[in-house]
């Protein structure tokens, strides 16, 4: 009965549209919409529509650009959807229905086989993956993209640090927005998010064992629109800003976002805690995916920077 319960709880993670919170627009209040070309490196990964269909209807999760030809984004983005990659597309873009340009996936490569992201107790989960395209953007795009430079910094010096998530993550009517968003936040402590997760109420007529009890593992960070946990201003990601990045500042990006705890639903948003990947585990695996191609790094490439940013 409980394998059971996990299965279908863990199903419901990834397709519910009570889990990864709703937020209006995308993640709570303060939500502004990102100006073009802002955050240059930013993708949607999309599935492919039909003629006449809303591109942002398609829409699966964020990315962020680290080459002209790789993308770094969450595993579980494609795991959830056992699609071949023939039927994801990467467009770049802030405007979901008039994209700069679309792009095909050569290969999507996980850390590790992936799992259920937010039932760590049960599964490890190692969040990350790189996915390469089948051509360089400079073949479709003329001018320069400013790409993604990674902060492989050890996570206790990314705490209290003023960050920037964005996405496009799905609205209360199930439709994404057409514009990428953007929401001012900060990392907190693991410490701090542990406390908080563990103190948000109850989930009522569930099981106190199994509710969304969530201890974090290594690899997580957390990011806060709350002062006070249970107070608002909240911001949250939703369904559809997985994957996308946490930035800092001159398109350095320090994690990528995963989801929310807990997942209940707008009675516990104010509680909700955003978790997002750090890259210092899996500076190898990321940096091994880049060989043997030819995307170029710019002045914004994924190296370039020290191991150790102390911002």
């Amino acid at each position: 009965m409980t394998t059971a319960f996990y299965f279908v709880y863990c199903f419901a993670i990834f397709n519910s549209k009570l889990v990864f919170s709703n937020a209006v627009p995308i993640m709570g209040y303060r939500v502004q919409r990102a100006e073009p070309r802002e955050f240059d490196f930013v993708v949607s990964i999309s599935t492919k529509s039909e003629p006449g269909d809303y591109e942002e209807d398609h829409h699966v999760c964020g990315g962020a650009l680290i080459t002209t030809m790789h993308v770094l984004t969450a595993a579980h983005c494609k795991c959830e959807r056992p699609n071949t990659v023939d039927d994801y597309t990467v467009k770049v873009g802030h405007d979901l229905r008039n994209w700069e340009a679309n792009f095909s996936i050569a290969s999507w490569q996980n850390f590790k086989k992936c799992c259920c992201a937010l039932l760590k107790r049960q599964n490890t989960c190692y969040d990350i993956a790189v996915v390469t395209l089948t051509e360089d953007i400079r073949a479709k795009i003329a001018r320069q993209v400013g790409l993604a430079l990674l902060n492989y910094s050890p996570i206790e010096y990314l705490y209290n640090k003023s960050v920037t998530a964005t996405g496009w993550g799905e609205k209360l009517n199930v439709e994404h927005p057409r514009y990428l968003q953007k929401a001012a936040m900060r990392t907190i402590t693991r410490e701090e998010c542990q406390r908080n997760i563990d103190n948000a109420p109850k989930v009522p007529g569930l099981d106190g064992n199994l509710r969304t009890r969530h201890i974090l593992e290594d690899d997580i960070i957390c990011s806060n629109g709350n002062p006070v946990p249970g107070d608002a201003p909240y911001i949250t990601l939703g369904n559809g800003d997985s994957g996308g990045p946490l930035i800092i500042e001159n398109n350095q990006i320090m994690a990528i976002n995963q989801g929310s705890i807990p997942v209940e639903g707008p009675p516990y948003r104010a509680y909700e805690q955003s978790l997002h990947v750090v890259f210092s585990p899996y500076r190898k695996f990321i940096e091994d995916q880049l060989k043997g191609t030819e995307g170029q790094r710019e002045m914004f490439g994924c190296f370039g920077t020290s191991s150790f940013l102390r911002l």
